[in-house]
């Protein structure tokens, strides 16, 4: 009688919760995913940032532009050397293009740069570069 009625609480006694290996190997599972994931996070952010900056510049590029058809903004002679403008800077250049902008864009992808700067030829080729690298035109 003993017996059966250790069978018969064995049998009634229900499984609940998860054993350790199955959560052990649940935490392997998602540990994997996150290694494998957390990297592209970054590099999408990054990404972001430099298409932002590319962005900024065409409308930098764009301005300028407007302000030499104006006459807001004066080309260099052949012989000098590019005109060369710091967005957000104090001087009639500056303040000409802030103004078509309606603000004052700061690179986000390049360390340590804080204004984007413009170059200008006698031709009208603008530059537009964060540092020393190079935004527009697309290198």
């Amino acid at each position: 009688m003993r017996r059966l009625f250790m069978k018969n609480n064995l049998k009634n006694k229900k499984k609940k919760g998860f054993t350790l290996i199955e959560l052990i190997i649940v935490i392997a599972i998602i540990a994997i995913i996150a290694v494998i994931a957390i990297p592209r996070f970054g590099s999408a952010t990054q990404n972001a940032r430099r298409n932002s900056d590319i962005a900024n510049a065409k409308n930098i590029a764009n301005a300028v532009t407007m302000a030499i058809a104006e006459g807001d903004i004066t080309l260099p002679a052949a012989a000098a050397s590019p005109l060369q403008i710091t967005i957000g800077g104090s001087d009639a250049n500056a303040t000409a293009v802030a103004n078509l902008l309606q603000g004052t864009p700061t690179p986000e992808s390049v360390d340590g740069v804080t204004a984007f700067t413009v170059n200008v030829t006698d031709t009208g080729d603008v530059t537009v570069l964060a540092g020393t690298t190079v935004l527009f035109p697309a290198p």
